[in-house]
């Protein structure tokens, strides 16, 4: 199996899982979630540059700032949080006692789809 055909799994695993959740296609933060949990699924190493690095390259990619980014992310993490806390404890190495940030949530999410 090529590397772009692997990608493009991923992908779709990342964003069916998202979708799972709760973040649906009407929300920005589901496309801007697939793109950095896939990238992260490439390389773990992305989320330790979150916000000098990743944010600012999704927001290129999108035509759209840095900022928007990470408030369209965090809204559709919240939203996953209040409708699906169960799902998102189920795949957490430890009890989540409050909602994760933008970086644990991109990281867990990565985590779970690398592992599958």
């Amino acid at each position: 199996m090529s590397a772009e055909t692997k990608d493009v799994l991923w992908e779709r695993q990342v964003e069916k899982f998202l979708r799972s959740i709760h973040i649906n296609g009407t929300m920005k933060g589901l496309r801007y979630l697939t793109y950095a949990i896939a990238e992260t699924v490439r390389d773990p190493a992305r989320t330790n540059l979150i916000t000098k690095d990743l944010y600012w390259e999704i927001a290129r990619v999108y035509k759209t700032t840095a900022s928007c980014v990470e408030r369209d992310m965090r809204w559709a993490i919240c939203i996953s949080w209040e409708c699906a806390k169960k799902k998102l404890d189920q795949i957490a190495p430890c009890h989540l006692v409050k909602r994760p940030t933008n970086k644990q949530f991109i990281d867990l999410v990565a985590f779970y789809i690398r592992m599958q």
